[in-house]
């Protein structure tokens, strides 16, 4: 079904050169943070400078006018600059995206994102759960649980793992969306998809994102036409964004109600009331060094990182691409741009190096509609922009076997095979692990610390992160709290769940070599 739409005659698909560069470039870059690079990782800034050669080539390949050059210029050399005064890499990513977005089908970046992205994840959290590639944990009170474990299954953090899931989702229903015989199916497999990520994450903010992703998708594809109000509402939500980011948390004062909302948010509204009663503000950022508390909403930082200015021409950016989303009756666009909008004031991910925001995409497609009909003049190596054709015939083949699959009876028999995985074949305690070490940076728990002198190696103790005679530990066992219990039931479901993916692979094969097999003999 992702095919429909982009795929030419007889069965082929045809690609320019500069355009399967910057899917190749697109590839490569999510692939660093699909995986959870870290940015300042030789591998990260491998594939980053990588992406940057690609870039390059396709501005040689391609044919542009005088104003496009002027402006990816000044765009790329801005994006240059904030890494040399901040030395994140962030919105120079960001702007690589955007300034090669010249001739190249959102369409077919979503199919290549939703490719490279699902297997990154795939293996992320393969790693994590089988192979202890873990990643960033934490122990928070949640939900009044107690204390519990939040695993980022090799990412960053628990919530960035399901603001990863997000982009992932985000990926998926733009595609489906518009497939009324799928999407049912597709909204299902993402809700559980949902459930598992929370599992291990706990990210209430990844949870309100996903709601809100859903809700926004599901609105605007039932919305063939905006009214007065409903225009005018879309197009201010970036400034409301930056109201409720920075007015907001000033406005309320030091009274209860401010504790009261800013105990609901993780106390994000005492950072940026700290932040701005300490730290200077620039016209064109570098950043404040020494601070020692995250900045968790991503128009903070942006001021924090880029300065006034440039967090002025961000905003307007974005007042002035919703309104051409409108205009041009982008409802998808749209659903993808207000979700990420609204998420910013929670998560940081909108203009840090976390190559989260694909919302870029949308800016430069729009930077390139506004000044197309400029004349091109530079074309050096024009007339190496030869044109591929790849065949469609194996996608075109998996759609039609994954079409005639009776997907019910392949999940009744995947769901038959977890279930009972899960009842019979695993032991009460399959962890092995009776209490569990925590360094108290990384746990945030009414409770006393304990100071070791000594680690002796028993079986069934776990340190997070490390042993040391340094650290302060919180100290959890299966008396003293759920957590140790959590811990072997989300193993346990893990287990359940990729095996009943196994076998219902399997039967599925099985079925159609079997049906294959009777009819030929038939």
């Amino acid at each position: 079904m992702i095919l429909e739409g982009i795929r030419m005659e007889d069965n082929k698909v045809q690609v320019s050169l500069e355009e399967l560069l910057y899917y190749i470039l697109f590839a490569v870059i999510l692939f660093t943070k699909g995986v959870g690079l870290d940015e300042g990782s030789l591998l990260f800034r491998g594939c980053l400078m990588l992406g940057v050669l690609l870039l390059a080539c396709k501005f040689l390949v391609g044919q542009y006018s005088m104003a496009e050059i002027i402006i990816a210029g000044v765009l790329g050399i801005w994006g240059a600059f904030t890494f040399k005064v901040t030395g994140s890499l962030g919105m120079f990513i960001y702007v690589v995206l955007a300034i090669g977005m010249k001739n190249v089908s959102v369409k077919r970046i979503f199919v290549v994102g939703t490719t490279v992205w699902s297997i990154c994840m795939f293996y992320s959290v393969t790693a994590a759960v089988f192979w202890g590639r873990t990643g960033v944990r934490r122990v928070d009170e949640k939900f009044g649980m107690g204390p519990v474990l939040r695993e980022s299954l090799g990412y960053t953090h628990p919530n960035v793992l399901h603001i990863t899931y997000v982009l992932l989702m985000v990926f998926a229903l733009y595609l489906c969306i518009n497939h009324k015989k799928k999407i049912f199916y597709t909204v299902c497999l993402l809700l559980l998809g949902n459930l598992y990520v929370f599992m291990y994450s706990f990210s209430s903010t990844g949870v309100l994102t996903s709601a809100v992703l859903f809700i926004l998708f599901f609105y605007f594809y039932k919305r063939r036409k905006f009214s007065l109000w409903e225009t005018g509402i879309i197009q201010g939500l970036p400034i409301v964004c930056v109201i409720i980011s920075i007015v907001f948390p000033m406005a309320l004062g030091n009274g209860i109600l401010f504790e009261i909302v800013n105990k609901i948010f993780n106390s994000r509204l005492w950072a940026i009331k700290v932040f701005f009663a300490l730290y200077d503000i620039s016209l064109f950022g570098g950043g404040n060094e020494g601070i020692d508390f995250s900045l968790d909403n991503s128009y903070v930082y942006a001021i924090n990182e880029y300065g006034v200015i440039p967090f002025i021409m961000l905003t307007a950016a974005y007042v002035l691409l919703l309104r051409y989303c409108i205009k041009k009756n982008l409802r998808m666009e749209l659903a993808v741009i207000c979700t990420f909008l609204f998420a910013g004031i929670s998560e940081p991910f909108l203009f840090n190096a976390s190559i989260k925001n694909i919302t870029f995409i949308f800016l430069g497609e729009f930077l390139y509609r506004v000044i197309e009909n400029e004349k091109c003049v530079f074309k050096l190596l024009s007339r190496y922009n030869k044109c591929f054709l790849f065949s469609c015939d194996f996608g075109i083949k998996l759609k039609k076997r994954l079409s005639s699959t009776r997907w019910k009876m392949v999940a009744g028999v995947a769901l038959t095979a977890g279930i009972l995985s899960f009842l019979l074949l695993f032991p009460k305690d399959v962890i092995g692990i009776n209490q569990v070490y925590v360094d108290e940076k990384l746990c945030d728990a009414a409770r006393d610390t304990v100071r070791l002198t000594e680690f002796p190696a028993v079986d069934g103790t776990m340190y997070i992160e490390n042993a040391s005679k340094d650290i302060n530990y919180y100290y959890f066992t299966h008396e003293n709290s759920q957590l140790i219990e959590l811990m072997d039931l989300r193993f346990k479901i893990s287990l359940s769940v990729y095996i009943a993916v196994a076998v219902g692979i399997l039967y599925m094969c099985g079925r159609k070599t079997f049906n294959q097999k009777f009819r030929t003999e038939k």
